[in-house]
């Protein structure tokens, strides 16, 4: 489902035939920094991954040139940002955001019915997790600007998509957690592509720099905490919690997954990660985080892989969810 609320931050657009029907809107969970700030960080950013190269450094030019030179907005490039905000009006009325109703697993939402139920996928298929969600219907918008992320590099839209994660995280998952990991890419991917994207997706997160140093970051503290709607001028509190970007390796280089379909995305992905540090899985109560969530089949073999390796659960949170 999507939900309807004033627009502060936020946009509306539904999902399939009924696109034009569904609106919702919702609040941007972080204001954005000041400019110096803002581009101080997408230098950072790029720095703190893997890879810096030749080629890093030009996609770093472009980054800086964008910051300096333009006030457009961050998703469509055309229109200027609203007052405040990294996006404009128009983006800001378009974005799809997912609430309930959905499916009790996988947050698949649900457009005839109103009651929250276990949706057919996750009755037919094994969940390694407890429960998937997602901020965004994986919609044109977000389809589009998530392309220009990963595979045309502009990794200025890592400050637009953390705000959403970040705020997600602190005023909607209303569970505590030990542990967050991003969904890791194979060594030859990352040469590939240069940057870990659901890593970058993290860097709201409170102290995203001392990653697995078993130093911390945050996560919401007591669901007693939590203002009964997500506020910007009421924020709840936050508990120390680490972001953990190496204990869980992938060793496999397989097919992007966006070539195959079905039962092809389970077996392409099936062997392709494994646990590096015991120690820093066992008992943790652990987040998944990748950008999109279509059939499930890779953050589930994450999480399989996670919960034979001791943890105590594994939820799993994504930017956007596909909806056929």
């Amino acid at each position: 489902g999507l939900k309807n609320s004033p627009p502060l931050m936020g946009g509306d657009k539904g999902v399939g035939e009924n696109v034009n029907n569904i609106k919702g809107r919702h609040p941007h969970p972080n204001p954005p920094p000041s400019r110096g700030r803002e581009l101080w960080e997408a230098v950072q950013e790029s720095l703190f991954t893997e890879r810096c190269t030749g080629y890093m450094y030009k996609v770093l030019t472009n980054a800086i040139t964008k910051f300096i030179f333009s006030d457009l907005c961050s998703l469509c490039k055309k229109n200027n940002r609203s007052k405040g905000g990294m996006v404009c009006d128009d983006c800001q009325s378009r974005l799809g955001f997912i609430t309930a109703p959905f499916c009790d697993i996988c947050g698949r939402p649900f457009l005839i019915t109103d009651i929250p139920h276990t949706c057919g996928e996750c009755l037919q298929h094994k969940r390694h997790f407890t429960i998937a969600r997602s901020v965004f219907v994986y919609d044109d918008i977000i389809q589009k600007n998530i392309i220009r992320y990963k595979f045309l590099r502009d990794i200025t839209l890592a400050k637009v998509f953390s705000g959403y994660i970040s705020g997600y995280i602190r005023d909607t998952l209303q569970n505590d957690y030990d542990t967050i990991i991003p969904v890791p890419l194979h060594p030859k991917r990352l040469k590939e592509r240069y940057f870990n994207q659901a890593l970058l997706m993290l860097k709201d997160i409170p102290n995203y720099n001392q990653c697995n140093a078993r130093s911390f970051v945050s996560n919401i503290i007591n669901k007693s905490d939590l203002p009964t709607k997500p506020s910007l001028n009421n924020p709840p509190k936050w508990k120390q919690i680490k972001v953990d970007k190496y204990s869980l390796k992938r060793i496999k280089y397989t097919t992007p997954q966006v070539f195959l379909k079905g039962k092809e995305r389970a077996a392409n992905v099936k062997g392709a990660f494994t646990v590096t540090d015991l120690q820093n899985i066992m008992a943790e109560r652990i987040l998944l985080v990748d950008d999109i969530y279509t059939t499930g089949s890779t953050v589930n073999e994450c999480a399989r892989v996670l919960m034979k390796a001791g943890a105590a659960k594994v939820d799993v949170l994504t930017l956007a969810k596909t909806v056929i």
